[in-house]
């Protein structure tokens, strides 16, 4: 399953540039993109929000340190002398030194294949080139990775208060309503009253 935006081309140039500086700060960098790849795929199945949180902190703190290694890569190629890789018999990249304890009636002839350093800096340049076009993709998909569900979870649950509600008072009978104020009395109350007044005169 692919889970970064790099292809075959892009690992391979990666890995090219990377080389000039020491093999645990390349495998920095590629395991930085696998890192981003699988909390976009599998950051949202973390339950615990501690531990959720935690993957998050150390994500942004591997981003700033694989960016560091990406300008040391950089920095190496265009202003630095490329590491030849060379190493044993005391030899160097400015000095070959064979040595054959047995030879036959001829000697042995050493040969290489030498191209100018303007050239190595045009290739880093180049590269350099590639690697900024290639970031801006690779950062966006970085942070839409991050933010892949959530992008951060609060330890504690929010307190929402709720409402208070007044328990109705059993066996009690609702106040009667009277008039409103302003209005006039109810007309069948007066009437009634007069007509008591008149039957008791007569």
């Amino acid at each position: 399953m692919k889970i970064t935006p790099l292809g075959t081309r892009d690992w391979i140039l990666l890995g090219i540039g990377l080389s000039q500086v020491p093999l645990v700060a390349a495998a920095l960098v590629a395991a930085w993109l696998l890192a981003l790849g699988l909390r976009r795929t599998r950051g949202a199945e973390i339950r615990r929000p501690f531990v959720f949180d935690l993957a998050q902190l150390a994500l942004v703190v591997w981003t700033l340190v694989a960016l560091g290694i990406l300008f040391w890569g950089v920095q190496t190629g265009l202003l630095g002398t490329p590491d030849m890789q060379i190493a044993g018999n005391g030899s160097s990249a400015y000095e070959l030194n064979w040595y054959a304890d047995r030879t036959g009636t001829l000697l042995p002839r050493a040969w290489i294949v030498s191209v100018p350093l303007l050239l190595y800096r045009f290739a880093m340049l180049a590269w350099a080139l590639w690697l900024a076009l290639a970031l801006l993709r690779w950062m966006r998909w970085g942070w839409e990775s991050l933010n892949t569900g959530d992008g951060w979870r609060p330890l504690r649950k929010k307190w929402a208060p709720q409402p208070l509600t007044v328990p109705p008072v059993v066996g009690s009978a609702p106040p009667a309503a009277g008039p409103e104020p302003g209005e006039p009395p109810a007309a069948g109350a007066g009437e009634s009253d007069g007509s008591d007044r008149s039957d008791g005169s007569v």
